[in-house]
C-alpha cells in the first residue's frame, strides 16, 4: 500500500491545474524525447511513447491518465472512498 501511495503522489502531476502540470509534462517530454533520440543514435529500440516521431502531448496525456493514472486513482478511491 505505502509504495502504491508513494506512485500516485509520483504521478499525480495531472491532478493538478493546467498552469502548474504543463511546465511538468513538457519537461518530462522533453526528457523522453531526448533519452530515444540517444537510443536512435546507438540503434537501441525505442519506446513507443518515447518517440518524438510517434508522439503528442495530447497523445501521451490520453493514454497515461486512461490506462495508468485513472486506474490507480480509482483503486485508491475504493480502498479509501474518504478521498472520492
Amino acid at each position: 500500500l505505502m509504495m502504491i501511495l508513494i506512485k500516485v503522489s509520483d504521478i499525480s502531476n495531472e491532478a493538478r491545474p493546467m498552469d502548474v502540470s504543463e511546465p511538468w509534462l513538457d519537461c518530462l517530454l522533453q526528457e523522453f524525447f531526448n533519452q530515444s533520440d540517444l537510443e536512435k543514435l546507438e540503434g537501441l529500440p525505442v519506446a513507443p511513447f518515447m518517440d518524438r516521431e510517434k508522439v503528442t502531448k495530447p497523445s501521451s496525456q490520453t493514454g497515461f491518465i486512461r490506462f495508468v493514472l485513472l486506474p490507480l486513482f480509482e483503486s485508491l478511491g475504493s480502498l479509501f472512498p474518504e478521498l472520492d
